[in-house]
């Protein structure tokens, strides 16, 4: 599935939980965040959008609060560290990558691309843990994941 360039209408499910429920990142150099999309981070510990098939690694720290443009024509200029891109961390929908297995609750989840998931690890950044697969409300099949800093194991920044 190709990365979106729209806002992306995300479902939450169930209670957000406790502990914080947004963060904030360093964008990188030329980049584009699309509100409702995942976001991963670097090992520079910046906001990275997770390009079609993505198979960097690296881990999701949650889903853009609102659309970012940090591309070179942009206002932002397109540097790295030129602005920040806000997070939220929660349960979120997101479609589930094509040859996925069903996940069940519990199961690990990897990032696919800035809208959906898969089981398949590979050389994939952990998403989070399945909460949910179920159709949300226009009746698409989505697992719900958890995301934040501390499901994807690494350490908030």
């Amino acid at each position: 599935m190709a990365s979106r360039t729209i806002f992306r209408d995300t479902e939450s499910a169930g209670s957000q939980g406790s502990g914080p429920h947004r963060g904030t990142f360093k964008v990188s150099a030329n980049t584009l965040y699309v509100k409702g999309c995942i976001v991963t981070r670097s090992a520079a510990g910046r906001a990275v959008n997770p390009s079609t098939a993505d198979v960097s690694g690296l881990p999701a720290m949650g889903v853009c609060a609102a659309t970012i443009d940090n591309r070179t024509n942009a206002e932002m200029g397109g540097l790295d560290d030129s602005g920040n891109v806000e997070l939220e961390y929660g349960s979120f929908g997101f479609d589930l990558a094509a040859g996925s297995a069903t996940p069940v609750p519990g199961t690990l989840m990897y990032v696919f691309d800035n809208q959906s998931v898969t089981t398949i690890s590979s050389t994939r950044g952990i998403a989070g843990k399945c909460v949910e697969y179920r159709a949300n409300s226009k009746g698409v099949l989505q697992c719900y994941v958890r995301f934040s800093p501390a499901e994807a194991g690494t350490p908030t920044v």
